[in-house]
């Protein structure tokens, strides 16, 4: 990503100095400071504050407050003259006033200024100066979630550590993760995931540890559009380089997605030992960030235990979570943590529910995070039906699949067939219900996800209940049991009101209807 090309519309003529001043003054940018004026062009201060009295005085700059500052009265003029610069001035310009900040804050520049260090460097094309200021100004701008901003200083770091002599494979791995991990927030997953695997290609395999999370992003990525085992061997692989370079905090992370990818599957028992594994493994004061998103993730693992054996449990976990979180200002986490612990309670009381959900948008929101924002929304829907607002889960509904849809992921699409389904259930439109559970529980199926796809069976079964074909829905209740045999004990209160609706009165599993 580099500068839009200029306009080389005509300008009106000036006196040689004045146009001088005011060349370099275009390649500050619109509004510019005096001080760095005067260190790029060499002028003495008295002159040069003459040319810029008389550029004031034609109308073509304006003075500003604080004293000092400047502005082109016309944003146009300024591309004019800008645009009439060629390629080999321009550089030499830029390099000038590269230099002139680099004198001006022999410390470094100040935060504010990253991003025009960066931009006067790789102007210039000053490559070692360049890639330094942008990727620095990458990273403000991402920890204060300017993603589009972020994404192209990095892209200009990569672009200037590409003209960099010599092989530096190791610093290119690490910035094609950043970059990744930049876009994964921009929502651009695939672009993402070829940036992470271009770094695996690009990084040496004595680089264990940068090749590990490179390994480990991947895997984040892929997991709701790749093949079902790509996950479980990318994290396996990352486990063993991490174990290898006795990196804790990278074998935690690794275990938690494993709880995860072991929740999904129905498997809880693994998923609780992967996230216990996970917490054992932090330190709760060196590693604060780390163990507070592994105790979100052991929550989800103990909220999911038979009967609600565990919700105290899990419910301790989040709010352990949420105080670090909130000390730390990590929006991102504190989406997740409060989507996680609307979902909890949700079931018992749906309001509550809603209204962590409610503060996981808001989190969501300010750390630029549609996708989380969108499941937020997704998992009130069922709350919002419990509690007999079927307007406002149609509206969340469609507001989700609007964010959502476009990633194009398996995860989401189940999503998004199991709310339209519960949606035509309360609608009465039992056969729509029927088709749009069947298509969520085909998406459940690819991805492996046995607790998914027993909820769309027990859902099936609803619908055929509902529409008058109790031996059919028996059929689907069965499999929804066979999935999860032990391993989960129950399905909740929806699977023993149909269990009681479709067993036979006699028998040890009687009920009344």
């Amino acid at each position: 990503m580099v500068d839009p090309p200029r306009d080389r519309s005509p300008v009106p003529s000036l006196p040689p100095e004045e146009r001088r001043t005011v060349l370099y003054a275009s390649a500050l940018g619109t509004e510019f400071d005096f001080r760095v004026l005067r260190e790029a062009t060499g002028k003495p201060e008295e002159d040069l504050a003459e040319e810029l009295e008389s550029l004031v005085h034609q109308g073509i700059l304006r003075e500003r407050l604080p004293p000092g500052r400047y502005r082109f009265a016309r944003e146009r003029f300024r591309a004019g003259l800008y645009g009439g610069l060629t390629e080999s001035r321009a550089r030499v310009i830029h390099t000038n006033v590269a230099r002139a900040l680099e004198r001006l804050y022999p410390q470094g520049p100040p935060p504010q200024l990253m991003g025009e260090f960066g931009r006067h460097a790789f102007l210039a094309k000053l490559h070692e100066a360049s890639l330094r200021y942008n990727r620095e100004a990458g990273r403000q701008a991402r920890s204060l979630f300017a993603l589009e901003s972020a994404a192209h200083h990095y892209e200009r770091a990569r672009m200037d550590l590409r003209a960099l002599p010599g092989s530096r494979g190791e610093e290119e791995g690490q910035l094609l993760l950043e970059m990744g991990e930049v876009y994964v927030a921009l929502g651009e997953e695939p672009r993402a995931d070829r940036l992470f695997v271009e770094g695996l290609e690009r990084t040496p395999a004595s680089a264990r540890l940068v090749r590990a999370y490179l390994l480990l992003a991947r895997a984040e990525v892929t997991r709701g559009s790749g093949p079902p085992e790509l996950f479980p061997d990318l994290c396996r692989e990352a486990l063993s380089l991490f174990e290898e370079e006795g990196d804790r905090p990278g074998q935690a992370r690794v275990h938690r997605l494993l709880g995860r990818y072991a929740s999904a599957r129905g498997d809880h028992r693994t998923a609780l030992a992967e996230g216990e594994l996970a917490v054992r493994l932090l330190d709760p004061e060196r590693d604060r960030r780390e163990y507070a998103r592994a105790s979100v993730d052991l929550g989800n693992a103990l909220a999911l235990k038979p009967l609600g054996s565990g919700t105290l449990e899990a419910i301790a976990c989040f709010r352990r979570a949420l105080g670090i979180l909130e000390e730390l200002e990590d929006f991102r986490e504190l989406a997740r943590a409060c989507n996680n612990i609307g979902v909890t309670l949700g079931g018992q009381d749906p309001a509550l529910g809603l209204s962590y959900l409610a503060l996981a948008r808001d989190f969501a929101e300010r750390s630029k995070d549609r996708r989380m924002r969108g499941w937020a929304l997704f998992n009130g829907v069922e709350f919002q039906l419990k509690l007999s607002r079927l307007d406002d889960a149609v509206r969340d509904n469609e507001e989700a699949r609007a964010l959502l849809e476009p990633y194009g992921d398996r995860l989401v699409q189940r999503q998004i067939d199991m709310n339209r389904g519960m949606l035509a259930l309360r609608q009465g439109h039992f056969p729509e219900a029927e088709t749009a559970f069947r298509d969520a529980l085909r998406q459940a199926e690819e991805l492996g996800e046995a607790y998914a796809r027993s909820e769309a069976l027990l859902r099936i079964a609803q619908s055929l209940i509902l529409s008058g074909r109790p031996e059919e829905a028996r059929r689907e209740l069965a499999q929804a049991e066979q999935i999860q045999g032990e391993r989960w004990g129950n399905l909740g209160p929806s699977y023993r009101a149909l269990r009681s609706i479709l067993r036979p009165s006699s028998g040890p599993d009687a009920g009344g209807t």
